[in-house]
C-alpha cells in the first residue's frame, strides 16, 4: 500500500511571486554566460561559482527580495563539479526547478540538491569521455589529413628531408 502524506500546509511553500515567468531572452543570456562557467574556477568549490553566474538572469527574473536571491545563491554555491561543456543540462534542469520553487512548489527545493548532486558524476563522466577521449583525438586527426596533401607527387618527400 502507498504511503500517504499529508498535504503539506500552505506556511511550508515559499510564497509564490507576482513575476513573470522566465522568458527567451533570459535563457539565451544564461547561454551566453555559460560560454564563461569555467573562467571562476576554484579549489573549494569548482565550477559552482560560474554555475551561479551563469543563473544570474534568472535570479533576477524570479526573485525580488534580498532573502530569497541569497537562498537562490546559497542553493548553487555549493560545490559542483561537471564537464564545462557538459554543464548547460544541468542549468537547464535547475532554471526549471528554481521557477518552480519561486511559484511555490515546495518539493522543488530537495529535487534541485539531489538533481545537482546526482549530475556532478554523470555530466562530469560523459563529458570527459566524450570530449576527451573521442572529439579531439578525431579532430587532430582530420586536421591531419586536411593538413597534408592526399596526392603526393612521387619524388616529391625528398625535398622535405633535411640535407645531410
Amino acid at each position: 500500500m502507498p504511503d500517504i502524506k499529508p498535504p503539506s500546509s500552505p506556511a511550508d511553500a515559499p510564497a509564490p511571486t507576482s513575476r513573470p515567468p522566465i522568458r527567451k531572452w533570459d535563457i539565451f543570456r544564461v547561454f551566453l554566460r555559460s560560454f564563461f562557467m569555467q573562467s571562476v574556477w576554484n579549489y573549494r568549490s569548482l565550477i559552482s561559482v560560474g554555475f551561479g553566474i551563469c543563473l544570474i538572469p534568472v535570479l533576477k527574473r524570479l526573485y525580488s527580495d534580498t532573502e530569497s536571491r541569497q537562498a537562490f545563491l546559497n542553493r548553487h554555491l555549493k560545490y559542483f563539479n561537471a564537464h564545462p561543456y557538459m554543464a548547460s543540462y544541468a542549468l537547464g534542469v535547475s532554471i526549471h526547478l528554481e521557477e518552480a520553487l519561486a511559484s511555490g512548489n515546495a518539493e522543488a527545493g530537495p529535487k534541485l540538491e539531489r538533481m545537482k548532486s546526482l549530475l556532478v558524476s554523470i555530466l562530469g563522466a560523459v563529458g570527459d569521455r566524450l570530449f576527451w577521449s573521442t572529439i579531439k583525438p578525431y579532430s587532430l586527426i582530420i586536421g591531419m589529413m586536411l593538413l597534408f596533401p592526399w596526392k603526393i607527387p612521387p619524388g616529391s618527400w625528398q625535398r622535405w628531408r633535411a640535407p645531410s
